[in-house]
This record gives C-alpha cells, sequence and structure tokens, in this order.
C-alpha cells in the first residue's frame, strides 16, 4: 500500500498508539566486523578497537554531516527514545552486537544469526559461552578446544546461542493477539528471509489490528496477501529512522 500523507508522521502516530511494536533490523545496520576469521580472539579484539574508537568519537563535538557508525548510532538512538515505556520486541539478524549496546532492554532483544559476544565450540554437543575481553585463550570449557564466534558464518552454527532469547521473543509474540501492532521492518532484504522478512508478513495476514512498515532501499516490496495492512517505503532505513527523528523534535 503506499502512502497518501506524510508516512514519518503516519509511522510516529502509530509507534504512539500502538499497543505492541515489533522492530527487526536488517543488513542496512550492520556495522563492521570481521566474523568472517575463524579466531574468535582476533575477531574479538578487532571489534573491541572499533567499538572502543567509536565510544571516544562520539564524545567529541559532532558535525553536521552524519557518516558511518555515527549515522546508525543515531538511528538506533531516535527508535529508542520513540520506544521508551512502549511495550518491544527488537530483532536482528546482524551479528555485530551494536544494538545491545544502545540503551534498549537487553531482554527484549534476539539475535538468531548469532552475535560476537558468544563462543561456540565445533563440538556440536558442547555449549555456548560468552566472551570475556580479559580471556587471553579462549577456550570451550568442555573440550579445551579454541572457540569460534558464535554466528551464522561459523559452521556448523550453534542455534543453542540465541534459543532462549528466541523462547521470550515467541512468548512475547503469543501475547501480540487482538492487540494494535505495528511492525517496523528495517532493511533487512532477503539474505535470511525465514527469520523476519516471511514470518512479518505472516503476523499481519493472521492479526487484523497489525501494521507491517517495511523499509529498505531497494527491496522494500510486501505480497499482495497483505498490502491492504503493509506497506512498502523505499528508502535507506537508517535515514528513514534518523528522519523520524527530526519530525518528533
Amino acid at each position: 500500500m503506499k502512502f497518501t500523507e506524510s508516512y514519518y508522521e503516519k509511522v510516529i502516530e502509530w509507534i504512539k498508539e500502538a499497543d505492541k511494536i515489533l522492530v527487526g533490523f536488517g543488513a542496512e545496520w550492520k556495522v563492521p566486523t570481521v566474523e568472517t576469521l575463524f579466531c574468535a580472539q582476533e575477531q574479538w579484539k578487532a571489534s573491541l578497537k572499533f567499538q572502543r574508537a567509536y565510544v571516544a568519537e562520539k564524545e567529541k563535538k559532532r558535525k553536521n554531516t552524519i557518516e558511518g557508525i555515527d549515522r546508525i548510532f543515531a538511528g538506533y538512538q531516535v527508535l529508542r527514545k520513540l520506544l521508551e515505556g512502549k511495550d518491544y520486541f527488537l530483532i536482528t539478524t546482524n551479528p555485530d552486537a551494536y544494538l545491545y549496546q544502545q540503551g534498549f532492554v537487553e531482554e527484549r532483544i534476539v539475535a538468531p544469526c548469532g552475535d560476537i559476544r558468544k563462543l561456540q565450540c565445533e563440538e556440536t554437543e558442547h555449549n555456548v559461552w560468552r566472551f570475556c575481553e580479559e580471556d587471553s585463550n579462549p577456550v570451550c570449557p568442555v573440550c579445551g578446544k579454541i572457540g569460534k564466534l558464535n554466528v551464522l558464518q561459523n559452521m556448523p552454527y550453534q542455534e543453542r546461542g540465541y534459543l532462549e532469547e528466541w523462547k521470550a521473543y515467541q512468548t512475547w509474540l503469543q501475547n501480540t493477539m487482538n492487540k494494535k501492532m505495528i511492525i517496523l521492518e528495517l532493511g533487512e532484504g532477503f539474505q535470511t528471509p525465514t527469520v523476519m522478512r516471511w514470518p512479518f508478513e505472516k503476523l499481519v495476514f493472521f492479526q487484523e489490528k497489525a501494521i507491517l512498515c517495511c523499509v529498505h532501499e531497494t527491496l522494500s516490496m510486501v505480497s499482495k496477501e497483505v498490502s491492504e495492512r503493509a506497506y512498502s517505503i523505499m528508502e535507506n532505513s537508517v535515514d528513514f529512522a534518523i528522519q523520524l527523528g527530526h519530525n518528533t523534535v
């Protein structure tokens, strides 16, 4: 469906009126990581270096333009303010764990494709564990083998790393029936459509009070079956979030 008025104001209105809010973050929100490497220690060090450089930079005075990671941070912060005090859940396909640093309630986030805060063993029956900066030798607590980041790219991927959060997500979804609900699908595309894109459309199809906004620079299309309550916004989803902030001032 196409908007007949300024969609920024309309989305803000829907968020304010919603009983439940579901937000999915896709590849347009991904920040640089080195998750394709197999050495967990080097991946973690690179991620920490990146995160610290950002923290140091954000303490300086901001210029008029927002670029790179500053732009993604700005988008997250707009959404954090809009969701404050609301009943929300966040899902991300990005492994960078940057979403967890934005001030959202961690218990309301799930990363089914894994994230760089956790390690897994090549032995599939062994558990997933949290990686600490102080670990000079990140090894499996069961067998002593060097761990790999618990992310989808490191096969075989150990799904148990996110199952507890996924259970909380499913419980939250069960309580959305007959509630005013807005779903924001931000920058997802079709890399992992079984995580967000198809399940989100299914939610809208079965829940008459649900509205879906699919925002993507090039892949914002929605299926005909949900087109009466699904809106396609062909715009970079990070820019979209930042613009929402401009319209709430």
